[in-house]
């Protein structure tokens, strides 16, 4: 004969899992951002160790979906073309999209030090290859073609690698 397992065990086990699960995974975990109808939970900017792993000087331009040659997707496969220049991070939420060497696998995460182009450092992240895109050399998504023309070439930018890949 089976032993029925009473209910105020069953609702007590349930709550103290639950309660287990709410209490010790990160507060930033808490919150979840949709991309592209997937959903991915973000971590709050303070909350990140932004441990450096790599840094190195190298050259920053710029692109838009609509350049020359270009099909609107990042290697990766995300459609740009509707001018998102972000992509929802799992770990650091809104970050802007590059294009990179082979070297740099998807999902790698860049602090870009440019002070010409932005006053504060930004965060981005590899989704995208070019085919003059070689070493230290990365190019930043903008919105459209047009938009780039400010950036031009950039020299001696400083990178510094808080993730490769995912």
């Amino acid at each position: 004969m089976k032993k029925e397992i009473p209910l105020l065990f069953k609702v007590v086990f349930g709550l103290s899992i639950f309660m287990a699960f709410y209490y010790f995974l990160p507060i930033g975990l808490r919150e979840a951002t949709t991309v592209n109808k997937k959903v991915y939970n973000t971590v709050s900017r303070d909350l990140i160790s932004e441990k450096v792993i790599d840094t190195f000087d190298g050259q920053l331009t710029g692109y838009g979906p609509d350049c020359y040659g270009c099909s609107g997707k990042t290697a990766f496969g995300l459609n740009v073309q509707n001018g998102n220049i972000y992509f929802n991070d799992n770990i650091y939420g809104e970050t802007r999209i590059i294009a990179a060497d082979k070297k740099y696998p998807f999902g790698t995460i860049v602090r870009i030090t440019a002070p010409e182009v932005y006053k504060t450092p930004i965060i981005a992240v590899v989704l995208d290859r070019g085919g003059r895109i070689r070493g230290n050399k990365f190019d930043l998504l903008f919105s459209s073609e047009k938009e780039t023309e400010f950036t031009g070439l950039q020299k001696n930018v400083k990178y510094e690698v808080l993730r490769y890949g995912w």
